[in-house]
């Protein structure tokens, strides 16, 4: 009979930076890398399909992805699909009813081991509802909240975890207008407790597709950029401090030394070290008819020496501009996954990472 075919198993690589010290050299005589590279996330098992309007959380060794919407093909997704990165592969982890059911431009904080989600859009319907998934059981659970206050029902909104159990809101679209309010959700107790951050003026205007990132341990929460009525794409930077408590509440807009982002909606962000990065997003371009430009860039906020840079990027290719993809930092390297750029939505997956001393770890799955 024909001889039995050989199974053609496609090698797992995985990517690990490298101090120079292990190959006899000093890593503080060497510096800081300057660059950045990407590189294509390709792993073992089945990916999740093209999408936009997802929302992405590490919890521990696992990058859980949920939701989102191939604007095209009109699919609303409800799915969970996580990337192991001990592993190198993907898997769709099994979760019994019940789920928060399918939605797409929500928004999602971790704590420890679990996601949060908040709110979103299923078909016309905005909603308001936060739902919990244990990585460990692979459940979700409804969050109870506690009380009567809560935030009003919206999509585009931004979330980013503080300390002590906390999550921060703001901003979003509710169908009718752009918002500006910000609330923090106190979970330390098993259940949800809303409390409307009350903030004198100055404020950053009402806007969605922003970005929210935590630095300073809680003590100091970054927004950038998003859109606001008239068609208005943003660009400005501010400050909140006192979200935790301790200290003033107070809204700071910042102006910053260096070449920033353009201004710009639906870019998402992540860190690295003491750095933000900032990547894709869309803006306005013409004149007399306005039109979306989609970013393929990426600058980064330097924590240290508070200014922008910018820097050089190499690799044989990266990913095409984007916006309303999702980044998730993985140690010193990040993930961005997905995203839509006005004709085309996303499937693929890159880490970008410093461009450092590399070592390609690849094996055989067993």
């Amino acid at each position: 009979g024909a001889p039995p075919r050989a199974e053609c198993r496609r090698p797992v690589c995985r990517l690990r930076v490298v101090c120079p010290r292990r190959e006899g050299a000093s890593c503080a005589s060497l510096g800081q890398p300057r660059g950045m590279r990407f590189l294509p996330c390709i792993v073992d098992g089945e990916p999740p399909a093209a999408r936009s309007g997802h929302v992405a959380g590490r919890c521990g060794n696992y990058v859980v992805i949920h939701g989102g919407t191939h604007v095209d093909e009109k699919t609303l997704y409800q799915d969970v699909v996580v990337l192991d990165t001990e592993a190198s592969r993907w898997f769709t982890p099994p979760i019994s009813t019940p789920t928060p059911g399918p939605r797409c431009f929500h928004s999602a904080a971790t704590i420890e081991r679990s996601l949060y989600i908040f709110g979103g859009r299923s078909g016309s319907k905005r909603k308001q509802d936060v739902w919990v998934l244990d990585t460990v059981m692979w459940s979700w659970s409804q969050l109870q909240v506690v009380g009567n206050v809560l935030p009003p029902p919206r999509d585009f909104a931004c979330v980013t975890a503080l300390v002590g159990g906390r999550i921060i809101l703001h901003g979003g679209w509710d169908g009718t207008k752009w918002l500006g309010d910000s609330w923090v959700l106190d979970t330390a107790s098993g259940s949800g407790i809303w409390t409307q951050i009350q903030v004198s003026p100055p404020l950053p205007s009402p806007r969605n597709g922003h970005s929210l990132t935590m630095v300073e341990n809680g003590k100091r929460v970054l927004l950038f950029g998003g859109g606001t009525s008239g068609g208005q794409i943003l660009g400005d930077l501010w400050a909140l401090k006192g979200s935790m408590g301790g200290e003033e509440t107070k809204w700071t807009k910042l102006q910053l030394a260096g070449s920033g982002p353009s201004p710009r909606s639906g870019h998402s962000t992540g860190t690295m070290g003491s750095k933000i990065v900032f990547f894709g997003g869309h803006g306005t371009g013409g004149w007399l008819q306005k039109h979306h430009v989609y970013f393929d860039d990426v600058i980064v906020l330097e924590r240290d020496t508070v200014k922008w840079t910018r820097p050089s990027v190499t690799g044989t290719s990266g990913p095409s501009a984007r916006a309303y993809h999702t980044m998730t930092a993985v140690g010193s390297q990040i993930l961005i996954f997905g995203g839509y750029n006005g004709k085309v939505t996303f499937g693929d997956a890159w880490w970008l990472l410093p461009d450092g001393k590399l070592r390609m770890l690849c094996s055989l799955p067993s």
